[in-house]
Order: C-alpha cells, then structure tokens, then sequence
C-alpha cells in the first residue's frame, strides 16, 4: 500500500481526534489512535512512531498540503486546534486539485451519452460547478441539498470498507423504541440513501432476515473478529425497487394503489413521479388518476399526507382509511389546542355566561378513557343492554383514570381559574333513550357533595360522543348562576328564551358554575351518550 495513503489516514485520524473538544489530547494519545485507525483500515498492526505522528503534525501545519493546521500545545502537554471550527475537511481547493478534478471532468463528460453511464449527469454537472466557483471564487451555480447537523455520516467509511472487503462488523444501535442501545455483530451488503438519511442493509448474528438500520441510530462501529457471512438472497440491486423509501415487507406483495392528484398538483408529480412504477390512468378537468404498484408502508403514507389536501387515496380501501384517520387526527391536535390567544377568550366566556364551552381533548385521549370505562363495566359484569349506566365515584372504580382527566389543557385552564385548585368528585354517566330531562341547577347533579360546595367552584362535563348521538343539542341559560337568576326565580318560558345550544363533540368540555341551570337532552335509540362529570374546588 502506498505510503501517501498510509499518512491521509494519519492526517484524518488526528484532524478526528483534535476537532473533539470533550477531551484532551496527548502525543501519546494521538499515536495510540493512528495506530489504531491503520489497523482498522490497512491491517497493519506494527503501530506508529512517535516520529512519524510529530512529522505528520508538523506537515499538517504546514502549507505544502494546504493544510495550514492552528496545532497548538496547551499546558504544554495537550494538542488541540486554536480555531475550534477548523478542520484539514474544510480547506479548499489548491490549484493542482482543480487542475486534476477538470482532467476528471472532461475524461467523464465523454460517456455523458452513453446509457451506462446516465447516472454520472448530475455528477459531471455538480464537478464542474465545484472546480468553476473555485476557481472563479464566485458563489455555487448548483446548490445541493444536505443536513450538516445529521448523524451517523462519520460511519459511512468504515461500514463500506466493511462491505468492500468483507468483514464482520460489531454495532452499538440504538432504536427509537429502545431506551439503551443493543450491541451486536452484524454483517454489512449495502449501503442505501434516502432523503440525505443514510442506511445500512445487512444480517445480525442469529437472525437471517435482513435488517435495515439507520446510521443516525448508530452509537458505534467497530470491526469485529466474528468471520464474515455472505449473502445468500435474491439479487439486492432490485431489493428497494417494489417501495417508496426504504421500508421493505419480505413476503408482501406490491399493492395496486390509485391516487386521485387534483388539476393544481398533477403537473408536479406527473413530472417528479412518486414512483418508477407511476402510470396517469385518466384524465379529467378536475384532475389526474394516477396508479402505482407499490407495498404499503410508513413512506408511501407520508408522501400521501405531505401532499394533502391535492391527493385522494381511491384504493385500496384499507390504505384510504389509514389516510383518513391520520389526517383527522392531525386535524385533532390542532381543534384541542389551547393557544395563548384562544384561553383568555374561554376565561371571559365563562366569566360573563358562567360557562365555557371549548375542544380540550384528544380523540385518542377520549377513546383511551372510553376503552377504561367499559373495562369496568365488563369486569363488573354489568352488561346492561340500552338503560343507563353510571359509575358515582369514578376514581374510586377507575383510579387510572386520573391522568388522562388532567391533561395539559384542562391543567392549564384551572390554574388561570382556580390556583391551588383540586379534583373534588368526579362520575360517568351514559344519558338514557327518550325525552329530554328537566331543567336543573348543575350542582344538584352531584349529591354526593350536597349542598354545601366550596364557594370557588367549577364543574367540567367532559363529553365523550358527539352530538349526533342525541336527539337535541345540550342547553345552558347564560347567567343564570347570578342571584335571583336561579330556576326558582325564573318562569320556563324565560328559561326556554334564554336558552342557549351547545353542539358537543367527543373531546369537547363544558366549563360551568356550579349554579348554571342546564339541560341534558337523552340520547336516540340503541346510543348511548356518555359523559364524564368533574367537580374541581379549592377542597375547603
């Protein structure tokens, strides 16, 4: 092996280390690192000279390789680059590296029409903008996309060593389901890119199916003495063609899936298609058909929901339904936000009506308090068909309940209406089939409390099915909790006319003082209305 690559390894390996800034760095240091780097890369295992590392700092300092390194020795002992931001990466061109790079060009232009060689078009082009703005020193023509904060791309040379020369390599990887990483010996065969995220496809050791890793999940590489596995499978130059991405299901067939692209969108992807596989099936004025013949997986569905609302999934089915509930979930975070403009609005609401009515909760959060609640009526064994079920003392029957009550929105709101608040009662209620129920003063509804309520008092309806499960809209008479204002002081034909509806959705709450007439409607036939009632105060 030429001793000029031996030294770029040495000049790598020390630009490495010095470019750390979490430690310090002796001579020693520095020798003991090359001579690993050589072994690693070269297999050469007689180490490195004390010399040798001193000479190579000594040229890295120098301007015979343009490096011009700021080494410097800090107390007297350790070696590190005045300039934190230097390294022997980053120096440009010399006039003999561009007088080189345009011998490559124009050797490469050549087989620029050749179909073999298709592939080397944007190369050529992205070369000879390199070697013009340097030589020019002029800004780039070609801009090219990258993450310079991206992870993992410092592995991309070790692991192709590894593939190139067949070698077994030992990972530390962290996954994002994973709270430590798992290390493990793992054969490499390919290295794959997409969207600037880098790739590893290979084996690990006892497992057979092939795995692909991320490299900015990789915590460490290192060579391993394990001997190295071949691969023994179908050809892996086609082994990304059947997916958007780079999720594959071994064993799954690609899918036919049809996308409707309105007229605005279609000239975007009939030009950048989504897929080689990407046909225009029909044509109409309101938009294109497009067809593609793709497995299913987390990319196709991202690029489907970054190019809403101009994309419709038309099949298959069960991929037009994951696209929908995606969508109103993400539609969902936004519907239960309280923003920083909107909570004073809801604060005034409830000062001047003595009620407020705003979307706090998640459909997840209320499926998940739903899924809870009917487990307790499964384990109670009260399977009760269409009559009313209750629970009076919620937290007593469902303590886990508790935390998915207090989210962040609803915490957030108490702490501007009542500091210091606490949970004083709380119960669930499905509204029985069939009339409307009578008016009533909200806190009559808890008479586990009486009548003797904190005098800073809310009460939350925490309504867990929308208002198509009810025969009429939930009603409240604003300002009714005022002195002389109760049901008492008013005729039911100044209630009725006083009346205000409150459409609730699942999610929604309804925020009221505890004296607020209200009406709860009951719900059609074969539903059932289920609320969650939550009584907060001061506690004393």
């Amino acid at each position: 092996m030429p001793a000029n690559r031996n030294a770029l390894i040495r000049y790598k390996t020390i630009d490495n280390c010095l470019r750390n800034r979490f430690r310090k760095w002796t001579l020693d240091d520095l020798i003991d690192a090359c001579s690993d780097a050589l072994y690693e890369y070269e297999g050469i295992d007689k180490g490195v000279s004390r010399r040798t590392v001193q000479m190579d700092i000594q040229m890295m300092r120098s301007e015979k390789l343009g490096y011009n390194a700021p080494i410097v020795v800090v107390e007297k002992k350790y070696y590190t680059y005045e300039d934190p931001d230097y390294s022997i990466t980053n120096i440009p061109l010399t006039e003999q590296d561009l007088n080189k790079l345009t011998e490559v060009v124009d050797i490469l232009r050549q087989f620029k029409g050749f179909a073999h060689f298709q592939e080397l078009s944007g190369m050529v082009q992205r070369l000879e903008d390199k070697i013009y703005t340097s030589k020019a020193k002029t800004n780039a023509i070609i801009h090219l996309d990258k993450n310079e904060s991206l992870r993992g791309l410092q592995y991309l040379e070790p692991i192709y060593q590894a593939i190139l020369q067949k070698e077994s390599l030992k990972l530390s990887y962290q996954s994002f389901r994973r709270r430590a990483p798992d290390t493990f010996v793992f054969w490499a065969y390919m290295l794959k890119e997409y969207r600037n995220r880098w790739y590893i496809l290979g084996t690990k050791e006892g497992n057979n199916n092939l795995m692909n890793l991320a490299l900015d999940r990789l915590e460490g590489v290192e060579r391993s003495a394990n001997s190295y596995k071949e691969y023994e499978g179908p050809d892996l130059s086609n082994y990304f063609d059947p997916v958007i991405g780079v999720t594959v299901n071994e064993g799954q067939a690609p899918e036919t899936v049809r996308l409707f692209v309105t007229h605005s969108m279609a000239p975007y992807l009939i030009t950048k298609p989504l897929h080689h596989s990407q046909k225009v099936m029909d044509r109409s004025s309101q938009g294109v058909t497009l067809q593609l013949k793709v497995q299913r997986n987390f990319e196709l569905e991202k690029e489907i929901l970054s190019l809403s609302p101009f994309v419709k999934v038309l099949e298959p089915d069960g991929l037009r339904r994951k696209i929908y509930q995606r969508l109103r979930h993400g539609l969902d975070y936004y519907e239960s936000d309280l923003s920083a403009e909107q909570l004073p609005k809801v604060i005034r609401r409830f000062a001047g009506k003595g009620y407020a009515h705003h979307k706090l909760f998640l459909l997840k959060e209320v499926e998940e308090i739903k899924k809870r609640i009917l487990h307790h009526f499964q384990k109670q064994g009260r399977h009760t068909g269409n009559k009313s079920r209750t629970i009076p003392h919620l937290l007593g029957a469902v303590p886990d309940l508790l935390d998915l009550f207090l989210n962040d929105n609803l915490a957030e709101l108490l702490a501007h209406l009542l500091p210091d608040t606490e949970l004083l009662a709380a119960h669930y209620s499905e509204e029985p089939e069939g009339g409307i129920t009578d008016w009533q003063v909200d806190h009559l509804s808890f008479p586990s409390l009486g009548n003797a309520l904190p005098e800073q008092t809310v009460l939350v309806r925490l309504f867990l099915y929308n208002d198509n499960h009810r025969k009429r809209p939930f009603l409240a008479v604003p300002g009714s909790q005022h002195e002389g204002q109760r049901e008492e002081g008013m005729s039911p034909a100044e209630i009725q006319k006083r009346a205000q509806s409150i459409e609730a959705q699942a999610g929604d709450i309804f925020l009221s003082h505890p004296l607020l007439i209200t009406r709860s409607p009951k719900a059609r036939a074969g539903r059932k209305a289920g609320v969650v009632y939550l009584v907060f105060g001061s506690g004393t």
